[in-house]
């Protein structure tokens, strides 16, 4: 009976009996919850006025930002967005309140920041058809009180593309050339004159790059050998002169950092063994200053080195350099640093060190006389703020940017 036809046809149709018994269960519980559904609309719609209330339309207004020192612990952050087209994210930190942003074309660079005028300047790279076509570079001004742009000038597609660094672009010293730097591949600096908001020309220098603004009418790149640059500017933005400066590094033996920051006149070049150059200008060149050691006995014997994308800082009024630093054998220069280490430069000494919550690969410090650490990382979308003397974690900036690169601290116009 167990394998006969019609006990098989019994149990198919017991089978198919459960089946539609579950399926009406289903539509049945499917019903039900509509019907309650139903209730809850009809609740909900029972409880709104017959008469359509009025929106009434919202007045837009445009923030005036201030240009004094409440700005002291406000940042730029440069967010990359995967190499996309990026912009410039103006954050107050002792907030946390975003205030604003500007675009800054495709694989944005940095801001370049005016002391003595309310602007900020971008040289911005724009593609025809979005992601292809033409391409067109462009030096544009913007408002640092509404951060709308005010002047747009096309200058020619030969901009740099790729990270941007601090020494990508610079002012000189009495902010009347804009410098930035050319790679196509031949390396050339543009000279663009603020005042006047016109691009000038472009100034080639072969086998050397990046700009080191040393003066109103000077600057340097770094060359390949291991000298310097220098290119002296007449008053009209064109080259007056240039002069090679010899043995400021041996590539071969120690490479520095091109990533170097300024401060009281000298550049800061450290090395990727943790060495520290420093640059000073000499009439109508620039010479090694003076080298010294970033490393003691036991930071060597540890293996700590300098490292990250933005791995310095340098506080002006104290003379104070931060360095972001880890362990790691050599060429990890590239490597996020679990540690700030700072060091008094006129004491040639290491002075305190800042652990951080979480590894980076930039940092900045505020000018003020309460200065703030900001720490960032390429994939991390958190700025982190420390206190920058006692080392302290302050607070965590969530979603500052998508791909934060560049930080740069804002300054009051003097």
């Amino acid at each position: 009976m167990k394998n006969s036809p019609g006990a098989g046809v019994i149990n198919w149709q017991n089978s198919k009996r459960q089946r539609g018994a579950f399926a009406g269960r289903i539509v049945e519980d499917a019903m039900n919850g509509l019907a309650l559904l139903m209730l809850v609309i009809a609740a909900t719609l029972g409880a709104v006025p017959s008469t359509a209330q009025t929106l009434e339309p919202e007045d837009l207004t445009v923030e005036v930002l201030p240009n004094d020192v409440s700005r002291d612990h406000w940042v730029w952050l440069t967010d990359y967005v995967l190499g996309l087209y990026g912009k410039a994210v103006l954050i107050d930190t002792d907030s946390g309140d975003v205030k604003g942003a500007v675009d800054t074309g495709w694989e944005p660079m940095k801001v370049e920041q005016s002391r003595k005028r309310s602007e900020i300047y971008a040289i911005r790279v724009f593609l025809e058809r979005g992601f292809r076509g033409k391409r067109t570079d462009v030096f544009t001004v913007f408002d640092t009180n509404t951060l709308n742009p005010i002047a747009d000038i096309e200058i020619p597609p030969k901009r740099l593309s790729g990270f941007g660094t601090m020494a990508h672009s610079g002012l000189t010293s009495d902010e009347r050339f804009l410098l930035s730097y050319n790679f196509t591949p031949a390396s050339s600096v543009a000279v663009i004159n603020l005042e006047s908001r016109a691009y000038i020309d472009e100034i080639e220098i072969a086998g050397c790059a990046l700009i080191y603004p040393t003066g109103d009418r000077q600057f340097f790149s770094l060359c390949g050998d291991g000298s310097a640059l220098v290119v002296n500017l007449n008053d009209q933005g064109g080259e007056l002169s240039r002069v090679e400066a010899p043995d400021i590094f041996d590539p071969d033996v120690d490479p520095v950092f091109e990533k170097a920051v300024t401060g009281n006149g000298l550049w800061y070049f450290p090395s990727f063994s943790g060495d520290l150059y420093v640059v000073e200008r000499k009439g109508d060149t620039v010479a090694l200053k003076e080298i010294w050691s970033l490393l003691d006995k036991a930071a060597k014997e540890g293996l700590w080195k300098p490292g990250g994308f933005q791995p310095f800082a340098f506080h002006e009024g104290k003379g104070l350099l931060y360095i972001l630093m880890h362990q790691g054998d050599e060429d990890t220069h590239k490597e996020l640093g679990e540690e700030v280490w700072v060091y008094d430069v006129v004491e040639k000494k290491r002075v305190s060190k800042i652990l951080l919550k979480v590894m980076a690969g930039s940092i900045e410090v505020s000018q003020d006389d309460a200065p703030v650490l900001y720490t960032a990382a390429l994939f991390d979308p958190n700025l982190q703020i420390y206190d920058a003397l006692s080392g302290s974690h302050r607070r965590t900036i969530t979603e500052a940017a998508f791909t934060p690169t560049v930080i740069q601290s804002v300054r009051p116009l003097q």
